[in-house]
């Protein structure tokens, strides 16, 4: 029978990765003969896992961490990746360490994410050590793993040798590089809470532009449920890191995951022009605008600054002009008071001209409702700034989906 220790709950004692080696005999001697919880993965004999066995035990002078020993890189373009090797949700982490050459385009993912306290430390195996990491690699590491093949990604905490001053300087090079090759980036925002669902439920429709939901998820659900649960999500440690804009800019194609629920969207210009037509659009409905007699105070930007550096590298790399827009104007300034609600649509109309040199053909009628202004001014918006989308019948337009009552 063999024990396998998946991860160890030291209070907030802070075990180092890929360190000296003082630092682990320093670390050693802090926990030697204190109490701890370990969990452990029970094997015997082939593969067959039992029940995840919690047990509290003491540290003895006989724990060992050796620390990982990096090879170093030869080439300039070289680059190392993390082989997740497949397994199911109970098995304890493992991989290897490899190494790649960027002038062959391998394939594999790059991972963004947020490291999390130092003091809570997981541990994985790479290449048959122990090794302890930070608790969000840990999470990201287990939400990533496939349970039938390995899962190659670059992954700061790995890929790069922490305390080689030198290596890490060599890899922050090639970081333009290194996201730009990837298949995929994968922004991992943590685990999920209760309000995850709905909220992933909501970026959604935010973000894949040609669902073909007929109305948005939070229509029949009060403002500040819906507000609740995207800052769950917009609130996150990864919209706050400077890191993560760099990592998700390059990205070709994005894959959001938070716990077990992802979504995904591709970095072309058209796509995420849609995307940010529709956040804005969204910010600015009745819906969000005047709801519960106030006015919305949820933070668009941590999603909408993403998504529009990824639209202005873009549109570099497809070379195409970006112009500002009616909407654009109206997101801007959609916190200004004023004593009608549609005034907000009418107040700004000579500002922006359109993309083809003229203005908007829609006139202002406050004989109109709240409702059917909002519908007709984003039907111009949408016309004028040549953001078609065209699902079939009866899948309704951008516009349509407000139905607002």
């Amino acid at each position: 029978l063999e024990f396998r220790i998946s991860s160890v709950s030291i209070g907030q004692m802070a075990a180092p990765i890929a360190a000296r080696m003082e630092d682990y005999h320093e670390f050693l001697d802090q926990v030697h003969g204190r109490q701890c919880r370990v969990t452990t993965f029970d094997r015997h004999g082939t593969d067959l896992v039992y029940p995840t066995i919690e047990q509290h035990l003491t540290i003895s002078q006989s724990t060992t961490y050796m620390p990982y020993v990096y090879s170093p890189l030869e080439l300039p373009d070289q680059i190392r990746l993390l082989r997740i090797h497949p397994g199911e949700p109970e098995d304890p982490i493992e991989t290897s360490l490899v190494t790649a050459s960027l002038d062959v385009s391998p394939d594999y993912d790059a991972l963004s994410y947020v490291w999390g306290s130092h003091a809570d430390r997981c541990q994985i195996w790479v290449d048959g050590l122990t090794v302890l990491v930070p608790l969000g690699g840990f999470q990201a590491l287990h939400s990533l793993r496939r349970s039938r093949c390995e899962r190659p990604i670059w992954i700061d905490a790995f890929s790069i040798n922490q305390e080689d001053l030198n290596d890490k300087s060599h890899q922050v090079r090639l970081m333009c590089d290194i996201y730009q090759g990837a298949r995929s980036v994968v922004v991992y925002l943590g685990n999920a809470t209760d309000k995850t669902g709905d909220a992933m439920r909501a970026l959604q429709y935010l973000i894949q532009a040609r669902t073909e939901t007929a109305e948005p998820p939070w229509m029949h659900t009060e403002l500040i449920d819906v507000e609740d649960v995207l800052q769950d999500i917009l609130d996150r440690p990864w919209f706050k890191r400077i890191w993560t804009v760099q990592e998700a800019t390059l990205a070709r194609h994005t894959i959001l995951v938070c716990g077990e629920h992802r979504l995904s969207w591709y970095g072309n210009l058209q796509s995420l022009r849609r995307i940010a037509f529709r956040i804005k659009s969204t910010a600015i409905s009745p819906y969000f605008s005047v709801a519960s007699g106030r006015k919305s105070k949820l933070d668009w930007s941590s999603l909408l600054d993403i998504v529009e550096t990824q639209m202005r590298q873009a549109a570099r790399r497809e070379g195409a002009v970006i112009h500002r827009n009616q909407l654009d104007l109206a997101f801007q300034f959609r916190y200004r008071q004023s004593a009608d609600p549609r005034d907000n649509y009418f107040a700004l109309f000579g500002i922006v001209e359109n993309e083809n040199g003229g203005r908007l053909e829609f006139k202002p009628d406050y004989s109109i409702s709240l409702k059917e202004l909002h519908l007709r001014y984003m039907e111009e918006i949408q016309r004028i700034s040549e953001i078609e989308d065209a699902p079939p019948s009866p899948t309704p337009t951008y516009s349509q989906v407000w139905v607002w009552s």
